[in-house]
Order: C-alpha cells, then structure tokens, then sequence
C-alpha cells in the first residue's frame, strides 16, 4: 500500500497538468478583415486553419476583428466572405497579428442560397 499511496496522487497531479501542457503547445493570432478597397471593417468574414486535422474557425465581430487558436509554427489561414474573393495566407511562427484586405467580387455569390417555401398562398398573390 505504501507504493500505491504514492502512485495515484502524483498520477492525479500529472493528469491535472496535462491540459497546461497542451495548451502551451497552442498561440493566438489576432487581427483585422478590412475591405481593400477602402480598409473599413468586414463583419462575419470567416477566419480558418488550414492543413491540420484540427478544425478551427471564427468568424470576425462588428469591428471586423478576429482572435483564432492555432498550433505553435506556421500556419495557413483561410479567409473568405460572401460578396469577396477568398484569401489563402501564411502567418509566420513569430507572428501574433496578421491583418487581411479582402477585394470585393460580386460573382463570388456561389455560397449564398436562398429558398423558400410558401405553406399557404392567397389567390390575389398568387403571381
């Protein structure tokens, strides 16, 4: 019992820093999705990793800024509106912010799907 006694809590306490570990494994990258046209903010653009088996995504706020967990090293990032062209980018090990001008593409509506359906329908609105 003497061996046991000692076992569990320093299995205990390596299990409890397991996660302190893995997460240090872990950055945040930070940043701004601007029209490059005129740099103003753009709301709900989506922010990807790429190349990993891990999925991660976020979407930017109303001030167009994002905030995304990825592995320490470089990563590609994906980033993509309705209404824009999508943008593919490296962010280098060291860096921590990386800012992203999406240029405007109005045939790029191919994610926007719209449907509809009527449960009742008036004879006057029938056309």
């Amino acid at each position: 019992m003497g061996i046991r006694a000692f076992i569990m809590p320093a299995v205990m306490a390596f299990a409890m820093l397991l996660p302190d570990q893995l997460q240090a494994q872990d950055r945040r990258i930070t940043g701004l999705v601007t029209r490059a046209d005129n740099q103003r903010p753009i709301e709900g653009a989506q922010v990807s990793l790429l190349g990993t088996a891990r999925a991660v995504a976020v979407a930017t706020g109303d001030d167009g800024r994002y905030s995304i967990t990825v592995p320490t090293g470089d990563v590609r990032l994906r980033v993509r509106a309705i209404g824009f062209s999508p943008r593919e980018i490296q962010v280098a090990a060291g860096a921590n912010s990386f800012d992203v001008a999406l240029v405007q593409d109005v045939f790029e509506l191919g994610g926007v799907v719209v449907t509809g359906q009527a449960t009742t329908i008036d004879r006057r609105s029938a056309t």
